[in-house]
Order: C-alpha cells, then structure tokens, then sequence
C-alpha cells in the first residue's frame, strides 16, 4: 500500500531570502539616532549667530585658536576677527641715530638706522610721529620714522620745561607748545604750528613760587594739561583762546 503524498512549501532559496531592512525598522534607526544626537549635542551645531557673539568676545590668540574647531567655527571667527594694532615701543639711544622698535603683540624688533636724527632727542612722541630736538642748533623738528619724512619748525632758542603737540603735524590744527616755569611766580608759554616763521609768546603769573615734580603735559579736548604733583594742582592751556588757568 503506498503512503498517501502529502503537499510541502519548498523552503526558500538564499538567493529568494529578502535582506532589506523593512520601514519600521529604518524609521527605528533614525529615532534612536536622533535622541542620540538630543542628548549628545555637538558645539558644531550651535547657531551661528550665538558663536559669532562667542568669538567676537575672544582676544586675536585665542579666536585664531577656536577657529580650528571646525568649518562652522572658523566661518564665525574670520567673520568677527579684529585684527589688534597695539602701539609700539621704541628705544633711541642718546643723541645716536639708531632707532630700535618693538612689536609688542609678535615680540619682534627692527632696529633703523636714521642719519637724520643724529645728535637729537626725542621730546614727545604722538600718533607716530617724534617731537625731536637738536643739539647743536638747538630748533625742533618733526619726524616720523616709518616713511622718514621731516617737518621743520621756526628756530628755537629760548629755555623751556615741558613741550608737547596736539594731532600729527600733516593735520592742520596741529599745535606745538613749549612751557617754562624756570622764572619764579610765571610761566612763559610758546605755540607755534607747521609752516608758521616764529612763536608766539605768552606769559602768565602763577600763585607758587616754583612749579616742581610736574608731569609730562597731556592733550584733551583743546586744551593742554599739566599737574603740579608738588602742590596737587592740575593747570591747563588753551591754545585758540590763550587762556591759561
């Protein structure tokens, strides 16, 4: 008696087996991805207005620093970086004609060798520009030692304490005074400008008999200051109206 056949699903081929993942399992994927991102953010993903705030907070050393984070980060720094112009310093020796300067921000020097302030000293310095007098002649001048150009001013050859400018002599309302306290209860005071032929000439009486431990005079506001360190008194000059108080 043969057996009765009974029907069987032939079991699948490896090449009929399906490996695509299925919907619900992609969309499972990208949940967990995304809460995985949710709790582990990335500083590359802080809005670029925020890290433009962030960087520009930052001195020049440390933007250049966080700008190399990342791409987004390095867009925001160059966006707001400000490039630093700290002032520089500078040594002469005495009546020599060498000048060295100093980057304080690269520490870097540069020394210049300039014949045209041989045997002179510098009397103040503002805006790059050097207030300088020679020994020999005994006149002032103007000189600025990054495009060595010189100024000369009228003949000069009455004693003076203190000196100072107002703006770069190339500015029009540039104004050159010359203080001298030598003379007991008065103080002499001369102006003059680029291009004028002479100085003028003004005197004033003051209450102390000497003025001593003074400081270097100051420029504010159209006015030029001094401070008497001796008698804790602060003077000052107006050059346009040439009242002294």
């Amino acid at each position: 008696m043969r057996p009765a056949l009974t029907h069987q699903t032939p079991l699948p081929s490896p090449a009929m087996t399906s490996h695509s993942p299925s919907s619900s399992t992609v969309a499972s994927k990208r949940s967990k991805s995304s809460s995985k991102e949710a709790l582990y953010p990335s500083f590359a993903d802080l809005p670029s207005s925020l890290v433009e705030i962030i960087m520009s907070r930052l001195v020049l050393k440390d933007n250049i620093r966080a700008s190399a984070a990342c791409k987004s980060w390095l867009d925001a720094a160059v966006f707001v970086r400000v490039v630093e112009n700290p002032p520089w310093l500078f040594y002469m020796s005495k009546r020599g004609r060498s000048l060295k300067l100093v980057d304080p921000l690269k520490w870097k020097s540069y020394t210049l060798e300039l014949p045209e302030i041989a045997k002179s000293t510098v009397c103040y310095s503002r805006d790059g520009w050097l207030l300088m007098h020679r020994s020999i002649t005994k006149d002032f001048f103007f000189f600025n030692p990054f495009s060595l150009e010189l100024i000369n001013l009228p003949k000069f050859k009455a004693p003076y304490s203190e000196i100072a400018f107002s703006y770069p002599p190339t500015c029009d309302n540039c104004v050159v005074v010359a203080l001298n306290f030598k003379v007991q209860q008065r103080v002499t005071i001369r102006t003059c400008h680029p291009g004028a032929t002479e100085w003028i000439t003004s005197v004033f009486p003051i209450q102390y008999q000497q003025f001593y431990n003074k400081t270097k005079i100051v420029y504010h506001n159209d006015r030029f200051y001094c401070f008497n360190m001796g008698r804790e008194s602060l003077f000052s000059f107006h050059p346009s109206s040439r009242t002294w108080k």
